[in-house]
Parts: structure tokens; sequence; C-alpha cells
């Protein structure tokens, strides 16, 4: 079987199918106008001024002429053409960094312009997916490195029965961190791939919020935070296990970065089109610097560092309402809390 560049060897370029046709339309022109001519004077009494030689050595000129001014000026005409094909193939290497330049027709200007957004956002893609790599591999290579640190440090015998309880505590966490950290990616890769809800129905969302503060309750127990959340009954049509994750991650993030003793306020309202839930917490706050990259892949202020956590909830919450069609709108003020507005179609 022969490969894809040796089937191209043997097909015409697009100069040559352009210039082939001119050839063949010139000539067909040339051979009808002498037929045309030998009929006039083999049928009729009319005598012609110039001889057929003449008439032969002009058709003859003019198929040459207009082959090679057909050749020269198709290779003009389709140079932006070649100009795509070499960009094409520089994308297909791995260079996103491409660009076109097409200072042409109406409409290889407007190819260039739609290649050159789809170059950039190849080029976003790629860096996202080096970024997201990196950062998986030190949030993964943290935690096990703190436990491969304590599992030595339990080796030794001189260890009071504290220490020892100490450090096995500190690999429990650095497990659980993990443990959160793969249940977390894989949610956020399973979500990124999906294009289309499946299995909508209507739902009762006031409902599914008090279910997951239910589940949730081991988080806010602990602290003593009060929940004020008392809403009628609202209803859209969604995706349930995938709504789950948006409330759920919004609602550990507000348990988590509230005080003890605390209040978070949940309110729901209903437009004409859409379902608007807002969310309040009365913690620490998010600083104006980090606000615009809450929903980016494993960030972390450095105010929260010191909480344990992902990076990938708010994220995850973020990919839910857009896969819902919906927005989400964030607000802080430091030391007084951080608000969230989720805006659902109903």
């Amino acid at each position: 079987m022969l490969t894809t560049k040796t089937q191209a060897k043997h097909k015409l370029s697009i100069t040559q199918l352009f210039t082939v046709t001119i050839f063949s339309i010139m000539l067909l022109t040339a051979v009808f106008t002498h037929l045309g001519i030998w009929a006039l004077n083999y049928f009729t009494e009319v005598t012609l001024e110039y001889p057929f030689d003449l008439f032969l050595c002009f058709e003859l000129i003019s198929i040459i002429a207009g082959t090679l001014a057909a050749s020269i000026i198709s290779r003009k005409m389709l140079k932006p053409l070649h100009s795509i094909i070499r960009a094409t193939e520089q994308i297909t290497a791995g260079d996103y960094s491409t660009r076109l330049q097409l200072n042409s027709t109406y409409e290889f200007e407007e190819l260039g312009n739609k290649f050159n957004c789809m170059a950039q956002e190849l080029n976003s893609v790629e860096l996202l997916r080096n970024d997201f790599i990196n950062q998986f591999s030190h949030e993964f290579n943290t935690p096990i490195s703190s436990i491969h640190g304590f599992a030595n440090t339990l080796k030794q015998d001189s260890l009071t029965k504290e220490e020892r309880t100490e450090y096995l505590n500190k690999i429990l966490v650095g497990t659980d961190r993990l443990s959160n950290l793969a249940s977390n990616v894989l949610t956020l890769s399973k979500i990124e791939q999906q294009t289309i809800l499946t299995n909508k129905k209507p739902l009762n969302v006031t409902e599914q919020i008090r279910r997951v503060i239910a589940l949730l309750s081991f988080r806010w127990e602990q602290k003593e935070i009060h929940f004020n959340f008392d809403c009628n009954e609202f209803y859209l049509t969604g995706t349930e296990d995938i709504l789950e994750h948006l409330w759920s991650n919004i609602l550990d993030n507000a348990i988590k970065y509230s005080p003890p003793c605390s209040t978070i306020d949940i309110n729901i309202e209903e437009l004409p089109s859409d379902i608007v839930v807002t969310l309040t917490d009365h913690g620490k706050g998010i600083a104006p610097e980090s606000l615009p990259h809450v929903f980016d892949k494993f960030y972390r202020s450095k105010s929260s560092s010191v909480t344990p956590g992902t990076g990938l909830g708010l994220t995850i919450a973020h990919k839910v309402v857009m896969l819902h069609h919906g927005t989400i709108q964030v607000s802080s003020v430091v030391g007084e809390g951080t608000t969230f507005i989720i805006i659902l179609p109903k």
C-alpha cells in the first residue's frame, strides 16, 4: 500500500490542476473556433480574408501564452494556501506558536484569523496540561515524602508511645490528603470530559443542599457552625450527581474557612428563567489579588496554605456550573467573609 506522501506525489498540485484546467479550456476554445471557421468555409461561399495557417498560429500562441499566464498567476493566487499547509505541518509537529499573516482575499484573511485563534487555543491547552502535570506532581509528592519520612522515623526503637501516636496521625493525614487528591482529580477529569449533560431531570435544589449539609455534618459540628438556611422549595432541571459536587465543594470550602461558632448564610431566589443561590461565610476572606485565581486548578492563596486542601474543589464547582450553562461569581472582604453567587438556568 502506498504511504500518504507517496500517494501525494501521484496527485496533481492545485497549481498544476489550475494550469491544466486553463490549458484545457483554451484548447477547447481554440478547437471549436477552428472548427467553426472550417465549417464556415466548407459549407458556405464566404471567403475569409486570413488563411487557416494564420488562425492556427494565433491559436497556438494564445494557448501557450494563456497557459504560462495561468501557471504564474495561480502560483501567486495559491501562495496563501501553501502557507496554510506549512503552518498546519508545524502545528502537527507540536509548534503551537505558529501564526499566519495572510494579506490576500477576504476568505484567506478570515481563514488565517481562524487558524491563529485555533493555534492560540491549542497553545493554551498545552500550557494548561503542562501546568497541571507539574502542579499535580508537586501536590502528590508532598504527602508521599511526608509519609515516607514519618514511616522511617517510626522504625526507631527510642520513640515514646506519644511520639509514635503523633507520627501515625500525621501519616493518616497524609494518606487522607492523597485520597482526596485522587478523588478530586478523578471527579474533575470526569466532568471535563463531559460536553453534554445526560440524565437531566427536575430536582429540588433546596432539598439537595439540605442533604449535602447533612452529609458534611461531621465537619461543621466539630466547629459548632450554624446555618442560616430557611428557604422555600425551588426546582431546576439538571444532572443530580454532578450538581451535588457543586454544592458539596462550595459548602466544604465555606466550612473550612469559617471560624468556630460562626454562621453560614444560604439564600435561594427564583428569577423568571434562573435559580440564584447565594452562600456567604464569615471567615477570614480572600485577598483581592487572589480572587481572579480561586477557580484555577491547584491554586491556593498564601493565607489558605495552612488549611488542608487540594486546590481543586472550586475548580470542580466552576466546571459544574459551566456544564449547566450557568455562572458563578465570588466576592470577598478580608476579615469579613466570602460570598459565592451561583446562577443556574431553570
